[in-house]
């Protein structure tokens, strides 16, 4: 399936980058940073959902959350811990999916429906 069109949870990847820092050592730096840049990605999410950005800060904003991101996820590669490097390598392969603003919007439509329950559909 191609990455643009594959659904990523971000409460799984906070959870990994949560095992990175629990990791400690050369992990712990790059699990610090991805939480901050995917806290800096939802801020701007939620500025553009209320109006207060325009579509194309908001562009720029996350071509500059996609670099930060590239370079922090690479970084992990070259980590000396196992798991920190296919952690970071299997997250790299659908970043696509995670920092466009189509392919987030479809996701967040998927991944966040209202609350109902199994019983009543």
């Amino acid at each position: 399936m191609a990455a643009a069109s594959r659904q990523s949870c971000w409460s799984h990847l906070r959870r990994d980058f949560q095992a990175m820092i629990d990791r400690g050592g050369a992990a712990e730096p790059i699990g610090k940073e991805l939480p901050r840049l995917s806290d800096r990605l939802f801020r701007w999410w939620h500025r553009l959902e209320a109006e207060k950005v325009d579509r194309g800060r908001f562009r720029t904003a996350m071509a500059r959350l996609r670099c930060e991101f590239k370079t922090a996820l690479e970084d992990g590669v070259r980590r000396d811990r196992a798991r920190t490097r296919g952690s970071c390598a299997e997250i790299r392969r659908v970043e696509e999916s995670l920092l466009t603003l189509g392919g987030w919007r479809a996701c967040r439509r998927r991944t966040m429906p209202r609350s109902v329950p199994s019983g009543t559909r």
